[in-house]
């Protein structure tokens, strides 16, 4: 055969670019879903889950968690379908031990290891949450959203039940969601199947790239109240004591969270009548009650009071309504 002839035969090579690091092994990734009940959260875990599903208790409570292996194209994960965390603020027990583990996971703190129940589970803490939201109850759900981004890792929103909005004619700007929260949002349908993988996809990418979403900050009078509180737990021994990031340990102390004041309690009562005065300090500066006053409404995340819930998607500069879109 001549020269061309061989070249005309030669099948091409085509090189695709690897994504690094793999995650992969011992390097294989955690992921925690997240949600308030009637999200629909464990649809997306019932709809990844291999048949070595592992179940076991949250240490101290009765809630289940469930555990399986994933393979999201060539990277490895460990999916967590956590219990349903009820309400975001004023946290019961059972909810708190989600809590402990989305933050410790079986490392606990200082402030933690003379609890008799051990960690509340017995693997790492996740490398990154992802909350489902449902799509026609958003300012409910947006309110834990509020509180997991302060948890210091990575976070992405599956924006759940958009088939059930678009029924409803209710369109979501999840553009402008992504935007605010800093935080990477997939439109989802999980009992249809929309939108899974591409969830999961982005939650290897947000890892991948170290993305962090935003802290939604308090209005200018809450956050001058609470400054110096939040300069008295960003002391050294506490904030080592604790291993919280700071706006969330503030957050907790200020709606009055009886878990981590009596760790304040057992371990460092030398700190509490300041504590408990600069709390009353603040309330005083208040209208409303502190624990009520420091909740951040979801108006906070939108710039420029945007809305994040419409009634028809051409209201929506730029082509921002994602009715379902998957």
């Amino acid at each position: 055969l001549s020269m061309a002839a061989t070249k005309a035969i030669t099948p091409s090579v085509v090189t695709l670019p690897l994504r690094e690091p793999l995650f992969r092994g011992l390097r294989r990734l955690s992921i925690a879903l997240v949600g308030l009940p009637n999200s629909g959260k464990s649809t997306f875990f019932a709809a990844v889950a291999s048949t070595s599903v592992q179940r076991g208790a949250l240490a101290g409570t009765h809630r289940a968690y469930d555990e399986c292996a994933v393979q999201i194209g060539l990277d490895e994960a460990r999916v967590i379908d956590l219990p349903s965390i009820r309400s975001p603020h004023h946290l019961a027990s059972d909810d708190r031990a989600a809590l402990k583990y989305l933050l410790w996971g079986d490392e606990r703190p200082a402030v933690s290891r003379h609890e008799p129940d051990g960690p509340p589970a017995p693997f790492a803490p996740p490398d990154v949450i992802v909350q489902v939201l449902d799509a026609t109850a958003l300012e409910h759900h947006l309110e834990l959203t509020l509180k997991l981004a302060k948890f210091g890792r990575p976070l992405v929103i599956a924006l759940n039940k958009m088939d059930e909005a678009e029924e409803r004619g209710i369109y979501v700007n999840a553009r402008e969601l992504a935007a605010s929260m800093g935080a990477p949002v997939v439109p989802t349908a999980a009992i249809k199947g929309h939108g899974i993988a591409e969830l999961f996809r982005a939650a290897v990418h947000a890892v991948r790239e170290g993305m962090r979403p935003h802290v939604a900050p308090p209005s200018e009078h809450i956050t001058a109240a609470l400054l110096p509180l939040g300069s008295l737990f960003g002391a050294p021994e506490i904030q080592r004591a604790f291993r919280v990031p700071l706006p969330l340990l503030v957050t907790q102390i200020a709606e009055g969270d009886p878990y981590f004041l009596d760790e304040m309690q057992q371990h460092f009562p030398g700190y509490l009548p300041e504590v408990r005065q600069l709390l009353a300090n603040a309330g005083k500066a208040l209208p409303r009650p502190l624990p009520d006053e420091h909740t951040v409404g979801v108006d906070k995340l939108v710039p420029g009071g945007g809305d994040l819930r419409v009634r028809a998607p051409q209201q929506i500069e730029g082509g921002g309504a994602l009715p379902l879109g998957i």
